[in-house]
């Protein structure tokens, strides 16, 4: 690794280029500032009385030709080693990390790993979404921030419905994952997950029939969008997989996919988001144990398969210590018809879910799962995948 000084003026102290010995690692500028909380929305108390500032910018490998996660994750270390105990702010999606964060991600998590593992990073860490209001307009604009850095254009959702806006975030984070592998489809319907299909529009084929008054309208944006700007514009506008109306083709919102989501629909999960789904299910199967002691009341769905594209979900109906005895579900979440009960062997669950006082729980949720089942900190089981 070599490092070159950089000639900046002030209110910049000090910079400099830092070079990887690695050809597929990006050349990271960082340099020294004076704080100005003015300039960073949401940041912490401690920011203002900070001394000074480390700051870092680099190239993400785009999607599909590197592994960003993996990069994102060594530019967070990179900056734990300089700065000192203040939080971290990612200016691209404008969340904040705190020191612990930075500290828990620094450390392999196997004897195996030689370095710090990007896999303990959920997908949507290199981006967010963002919802924007506006009285009188209706439903709300729901837009990705951060796709851009990986070459991929910002998605965005139009006039989505106030009770459905959860879902569409949702939804956007899960197709956004999806982005990063394989780019939405233009010229056909996108299919992210069973019997589930949107489309990706340009911006100008849809801005033209929002409501003025809607958040995301033209004149919401200030006219920033001019009339056919197609490929100009940056972002895809996810809406349903057919144009409404007769005469004129309206895109809007896919309403049936997000009222399908609600109803227990699934979208599709990219392979990265997959595995570490897996991975979080595998070591947390203890809590799948104590679980099924805890009370006669609680209902315990595992999901069986590779990585879940060509498996199945189902309810446990006994525990038979190698594993368990589960009766399959459809995609509605009913016991599926003509369908018998199948043994689920330890090593072959990809996700589970757990329901218990009325709330729903999965690997995710090990910190509050474990405290109301009283199992204290959880642990990996025998047989977990690395």
């Amino acid at each position: 690794m070599t490092v070159d000084s950089l000639p900046i003026e002030d209110p910049v102290r000090w910079a400099a280029a830092i070079h990887s010995d690695r050809r597929d690692r990006p050349t990271r500028l960082v340099w020294i500032e004076s704080p100005d909380p003015r300039a960073m929305p949401g940041a912490p108390e401690e920011v203002g009385t900070a001394k000074a500032v480390f700051g870092l910018e680099t190239l993400l490998s785009p999607a599909g030709r590197g592994d960003p996660w993996q990069e994102w994750l060594e530019m967070a270390r990179l900056l734990e080693s300089l700065g000192g105990p203040g939080p971290m702010l990612d200016p691209a999606t404008g969340r904040w990390f705190e020191r612990e964060h930075l500290s828990s991600w620094s450390e392999p998590k196997d004897a195996e790993s030689d370095g710090a593992d990007a896999l303990q990073l959920p997908d949507e860490i290199l981006w967010s979404i963002r919802a924007t209001r506006r009285e009188g307009g209706r439903g709300v604009w729901l837009t990705t921030e951060g796709l851009a850095r990986l070459g991929l254009p910002e998605l965005e959702m139009l006039e989505v419905p106030e009770e459905l806006a959860d879902v569409g975030a949702a939804l956007l984070d899960g197709l956004s994952g999806l982005a990063c592998v394989t780019p939405p489809p233009r010229d056909r319907a996108w299919v992210v997950g069973p019997s589930l299909e949107v489309s990706a529009r340009t911006l100008d084929e849809v801005i033209e029939t929002i409501d003025e008054r809607s958040a995301g309208s033209r004149r919401h944006r200030g006219g920033e969008v001019p009339p056919g700007a197609g490929g100009l514009i940056d972002a895809l506008v996810v809406c349903g997989a057919q144009p409404r109306g007769s005469y004129r083709r309206i895109w809007t919102a896919p309403i049936e996919v997000l009222r399908a989501l609600i109803d227990g629909a699934a979208v599709h999960r990219s392979p990265r988001a997959a595995a570490r789904q897996q991975r979080l299910a595998q070591r947390r199967l203890d809590l799948v144990d104590a679980a099924l002691v805890a009370s006669p009341d609680v209902k315990v769905q595992l999901a069986a398969g590779d990585h879940g594209s060509e498996g199945f979900w189902g309810v446990v109906t006994q525990s038979l210590g190698s594993g368990w005895s589960v009766q399959p579900l459809d995609l509605a979440g009913r016991p599926a018809a003509g369908e018998s009960e199948r043994l689920v062997a330890r090593g072959q669950v990809v996700d589970w879910r757990i329901e218990l006082d009325g709330a729903v729980h999965g690997p995710e949720d090990a910190g509050p799962l474990s405290n109301l089942l009283g199992t204290g900190p959880s642990v990996a089981p025998t047989g977990s995948v690395e």
